[in-house]
């Protein structure tokens, strides 16, 4: 200012200080408001970032849950397999059973059978000399 002096008018100088105070003031709450947006930003892309977080944790829990029933399922099927599987042996097992009576069965109505027959023959060869 004192440089000034005399070379340009006063008021003119008065008037560049009021400007310079008036434009630092001017950048100083523009500095403030460029921060401001700055957090409002921030605070948004943090927002975003969590609900991202959040979505991704719930579609993570769906497809675990999904997976664990698929699991519970296959093992449920397995199970079932398996008894199944089971009772097919009990199943074959009772018809072999059932076959190896039959056979026995047969082998003894044979028998009966045999012995009726000789039986009556006797019967008939003992009548016939009876009566001779």
């Amino acid at each position: 200012r004192l440089a000034l002096r005399g070379v340009v008018p006063d008021s003119l100088v008065k008037d560049c200080e009021r400007l310079s105070l008036a434009a630092d003031k001017n950048a100083k709450a523009l500095s403030q408001k460029l921060v401001a947006k700055q957090q409002q930003r921030e605070e948004a892309l943090s927002e975003g970032q969590r609900q991202i977080g959040e979505e991704r944790d719930d579609i993570d829990r769906k497809r675990a849950a999904k997976r664990v029933e698929e699991l519970v399922n296959k093992r449920g099927a397995e199970a079932l397999e398996g008894e199944i599987k089971q009772q097919n042996k009990k199943v074959a097992t009772l018809r072999m059973q059932v076959a190896a009576n039959r056979t026995m069965v047969d082998k003894v109505s044979t028998r009966v059978n045999i012995a009726a027959m000789e039986d009556t023959a006797k019967a008939k060869h003992g009548a016939g000399r009876m009566s001779a």
